[in-house]
């Protein structure tokens, strides 16, 4: 039966499997180059993920052990040190946008930038619209050492919240506590880019 089959028709049968054998192999091929791609975007993320923690926490971690010198040398000195460790962050900024706040163990805020007129109010109940306690799991995570917590709150000038990365750490032995956080929205397009 095969020697029936002209030699233009079998040289047509042979360009169509070539064919059909080299769409299979780039499909194939594709398919496993898009998996890569997508895993190595995720882990590229991931990493950069880690990135943005370790400067929160050096950050915080940098402010912290500023702040708890500053309270040392004020409560030395007889002065008033809460009010030294709120006058210390007073003009620091985290990055372009970004800000600290100081919260007693308790919730009370001590000094927030955003809302320095607000004066000393108990927030550790306070919800974001998720429902997250976020001066209450800040609180917990620094008890334990220093964490993050992820919660919503609205960015500088908008009213609207927004997914925040936070880091918090006490300040020394001093049973105040510092914070400071990235907007993930923000974090998401600085990695687009």
């Amino acid at each position: 039966m095969f020697r029936q089959i002209t030699i233009s028709m079998r040289m047509i049968l042979l360009l169509v499997f070539m064919l059909v054998f080299s769409l299979a192999i780039g499909s194939t091929m594709l398919f496993y180059m898009s998996k890569v791609e997508k895993k190595s975007l995720s882990e590229a993320e991931l990493v950069m993920q880690r990135g943005y923690e370790r400067t929160l926490q050096t950050a915080v971690e940098s402010m912290a052990s500023q702040l708890a010198d500053i309270h040392a040398k004020a409560a030395e000195a007889g002065q008033d040190a809460e009010n030294a460790i709120r006058m210390g962050i007073r003009n620091v900024r985290f990055g372009k946008k970004g800000y600290f706040f100081i919260y007693n163990m308790d919730g009370f805020t001590v000094a927030h930038p955003l809302k320095p007129k607000d004066g000393r109010q108990r927030r550790d109940a306070k919800k974001d619209k998720k429902g997250n306690q976020y001066i209450r799991d800040l609180i917990g995570k620094i008890k334990k050492g220093g964490g993050f917590v992820t919660y919503w709150f609205p960015k500088p000038g908008e009213s609207e919240p927004s997914p925040k990365l936070a880091y918090g750490k006490a300040i020394g032995n001093t049973g105040y506590w510092i914070a400071t956080g990235m907007y993930i929205d923000d974090i998401a397009i600085e990695n687009s880019n």
